[in-house]
């Protein structure tokens, strides 16, 4: 078993990732050598500088509160209301686009979005 904890590098230098990632991968061929199980677990955001961790941040925050609502009232979010706010952000979907996306974020039963489906399931990573 491993586990990496790592944060992003403040700017970025693609040298030192790739080195962190071989490493990683030296790890789990080591680990899991002869069919061996094994595993590996490593906070995604060890591979990326500060300020794509940042961006991420941000469009993760434009997410949940602009386009998702959140913390809006109402407490619902009808279909019509999510692509409204996604087109207000430049983000123009097709009718199955919008509504895979739509049931994707339903934690179960029909009707709008409440606060908990938009919560549980609106993050981006």
């Amino acid at each position: 078993m491993a586990n990496y904890a790592v944060e992003g590098l403040a700017t970025m230098n693609e040298e030192k990732i790739m080195e962190f990632y071989d490493l990683c991968i030296r790890s789990i061929e080591t680990q899991t050598a002869g069919g061996r199980e094994g595993h590996f677990a490593m906070k995604f955001t060890g591979l990326v500088s500060v300020d794509v961790m940042s961006r991420w941040n941000k469009a993760q925050q434009i997410y949940l509160y602009d386009i998702l609502e959140l913390n809006a009232s109402p407490v619902e979010l009808s279909i019509d209301q999510l692509q409204q706010n996604l087109v207000k952000h430049g983000v123009n979907l097709t009718s199955e686009e919008l509504s895979v996306l739509y049931d994707s974020l339903k934690i179960e039963g029909e009707g709008s979005l409440n606060r908990v489906d938009r919560y549980a399931n609106g993050h981006l990573l």
